[in-house]
């Protein structure tokens, strides 16, 4: 008579338990967000410049880090030969599933280099 009682016993409180685990980790929210960086209209930029020439580009910044994130960024210029020149700094603060788009440009002073873009902690560049 005992093991009548017993097993189903455990049988129900084990399915219970089941139930209650899987509601768990099916309630609990994925909260790996992300940000991105990257140059709009890229295939646009002639990249083959002389000195003197003016250099222009675009960049976005996209937020979905699923919260409002404020963003530092950085364009500066870095030539083969070691000169730098910073050419705009700024920030800018994104609702989630928000972006930014932002003109930029430079007049080149030395043959071949990159041009850099940074927001907070991401990085991009291109060669010209």
């Amino acid at each position: 008579m005992k093991n009548q009682v017993i097993y189903p016993t455990l049988l129900v409180v084990g399915a219970v338990g089941m139930i209650f685990l899987l509601i768990l980790v099916g309630n609990q929210h994925n909260n790996n967000g992300f940000t991105q960086l990257y140059f709009k209209d890229f295939h646009d930029v002639d990249t083959k410049v002389n000195i003197g020439d003016t250099l222009s580009f675009k960049f976005e910044i996209s937020n979905k880090e699923n919260s409002v994130e404020k963003y530092d960024y950085r364009v500066f210029v870095v030539y083969d030969n070691g000169e730098s020149f910073n050419i705009e700094e700024g920030s800018v603060d994104l609702e989630n599933k928000s972006k930014a788009t932002f003109g930029s440009s430079f007049e080149v002073e030395y043959p071949n280099g990159k041009a850099y873009v940074t927001a907070s902690d991401f990085e991009i560049f291109f060669e010209f």
